[in-house]
């Protein structure tokens, strides 16, 4: 065998394992994007508590762009009320597959000031529509109909599963390095070389 090939043969496995660690800190990295862009519902704490008559439900007077699809549309689900004739609060989250007998009084935990509502859409047309959405609902009489704290905890602990994939992969690449930085070192030291 020639000197270049047997070099060549020494050096294969730690440069292998160098290119290995390069691609795995990639992929850590796109998981740590995953995890930043994943959806994250407001903090239960901070949500407003609003007793709303709710007369009917239907889709939403505007769509919304999947998520999964670039391209693709679709109305979300609405709550309208008489109490407030020109808004469409919108199911989101646990609240989306929410089906319940109307009309009864309900109190919606939205993501906006409750005394906002009469003033963002005083002397707005009537094709406008900003989204209200709503993260959590009960009956008047305490009964929880959708939890917005079961669903924060939920994407809560998938973004923070993301995260430690994303760690572990990064732990396993530095050992891929570290592998590869002490062979080359012990194959730098061979005095027959």
């Amino acid at each position: 065998m020639s000197e270049w090939n047997e070099i060549k043969a020494r050096f294969k496995r730690p440069l292998s394992a160098l290119f290995i660690a390069g691609m795995l800190l990639l992929f850590s990295r796109g998981l740590f994007d995953a995890a930043d862009r994943a959806f994250l519902p407001p903090d239960p704490a901070t949500l407003h508590a609003i007793t709303v008559r709710v007369d009917k439900t239907g889709e939403c007077p505007y769509t919304r762009t999947s998520s999964r699809r670039q391209n693709s549309t679709y109305s979300p689900g609405c709550y309208r009320s008489n109490d407030y004739p020109g808004v469409a609060f919108e199911k989101a989250g646990a609240v989306a597959g929410l089906d319940i007998a109307l009309p009864q009084r309900l109190e919606l935990l939205i993501d906006r000031e409750p005394g906002d509502l009469k003033n963002l859409y005083e002397g707005q047309m009537f094709s406008v529509f900003v989204p209200i959405k709503i993260h959590g609902v009960r009956r008047e009489d305490g009964t929880v109909l959708a939890d917005p704290a079961v669903s924060y905890d939920n994407y809560w602990s998938y973004k923070q599963r993301k995260k430690a994939y994303a760690w572990i992969v990064v732990l396993i690449a530095l050992g891929c390095a570290g592998y590869a930085c002490v062979k080359i070192r012990a194959i730098l030291r061979d005095p027959h070389l």
